[in-house]
């Protein structure tokens, strides 16, 4: 009769063990998803923020006409659409 009765008892927490972790597994893979659906939105933000930004650089250096570092700088926001060629002329002196 011991025997049979440790036998329960090591079968009962068995299950017990085992329900809880698949209860902790399952609400884990919930948060999971949750937080991944938060990561991705405040990556979304961060983008438009910094696509913001580069905007703003871009227009600023449409107001200096200086040579190296501001060219580079309008070469790639012409290229990237943040401003237009016209502008970009205008900008580096170029006659109309």
């Amino acid at each position: 009769m011991n025997g049979w009765l440790k036998s329960l008892v090591a079968t009962a927490c068995i299950v017990i063990i085992a329900g809880g972790t698949w209860s902790a597994f399952g609400k884990m893979s919930h948060w999971g998803g949750r937080w991944a659906e938060v990561q991705r939105a405040n990556d979304q933000e961060n983008e438009r923020t910094a696509s913001n930004d580069l905007y703003v650089k871009c227009r600023d250096s449409l107001h200096s006409s200086a040579l190296g570092e501001a060219k580079r700088l309008r070469d790639w926001c012409r290229q990237n659409d943040y401003i237009t060629y016209a502008e970009q002329l205008k900008a580096e002196g170029a006659p109309n």
